[in-house]
């Protein structure tokens, strides 16, 4: 049986906000760095094909070395990320074009370990019926809109999910959403954003509180 999708795995921030002297990426989470804990996720997942890991720009070679040493197998490749998130994906996406894309893509953030292997078969599930998929979690907390320190509204929480990553797409359709998003020098935080933008429908597949993404301190006071 043919392999569905491929993933673009990003990983290419400083990781400022962790508070940690290395970016958060190449943490050590017991005898192997968060990233590669990541990218085995989706190794160990039938339906993935080729895993592109963006790594950081600024010392591109000796990060992929080091990444090498963890992540050495056959269908993982490593491409520098950009100056923005939507540069870096999409050269990532890039990669997968030169050689050859699978119909589906996963993009994931490197620093989400936990996901597993049934939300990454969700999502692509999703994407194959739906064309882009969300993974995403209900809103338990009330959520108040606040200006200048002060609370305007209440939002009605039932209607709000909090987005994780996978975020999974028929590729060309990213592909064509991202180049376009770039043509017209627009920033995003996320690719489903970069799908919105381009009049792209997204449904939503069922994350978890696992799935975390780890970006500031107590992320990784946690972990110990």
């Amino acid at each position: 049986m043919s392999k569905r999708a491929d993933a673009v795995i990003v990983a290419a921030g400083s990781g400022t906000r962790s508070g940690l002297n290395i970016p958060k990426q190449f943490y050590m989470l017991g005898e192997k760095p968060v990233l590669a804990h990541t990218i085995e996720a989706f190794l160990g997942v039938d339906d993935i094909n080729t895993v592109v890991v963006v790594l950081p720009e600024e010392n591109f070679d000796s990060h992929k070395e080091y990444m090498e040493g963890f992540c050495r197998q056959e269908g993982v490749k490593y491409v520098s990320g950009g100056s923005t998130r939507l540069l870096s994906v999409f050269n990532g996406l890039n990669v997968l074009n030169s050689i050859g894309a699978s119909r589906i893509v996963c993009i994931h953030d490197g620093v989400r370990p936990f996901v597993t292997a049934k939300i990454i078969t969700d999502s692509i599930d999703c994407a194959e019926k739906h064309i882009a998929a969300l993974t995403a979690i209900p809103i338990t907390d009330t959520v108040k809109q606040v200006k200048n320190g002060v609370v305007e509204k209440t939002l009605d929480r039932s209607v709000l999910f909090a987005a994780q990553t996978p975020q999974t797409f028929n590729f060309d359709a990213i592909f064509a959403a991202y180049k376009k998003a770039m043509d017209d020098n627009m920033s995003f935080t996320d690719d489903c954003a970069v799908a919105e933008y381009s009049g792209i429908s997204i449904t939503i597949t069922y994350g978890s509180t696992k799935n975390v993404k780890l970006t500031v301190p107590e992320d990784f006071e946690d972990l110990k």
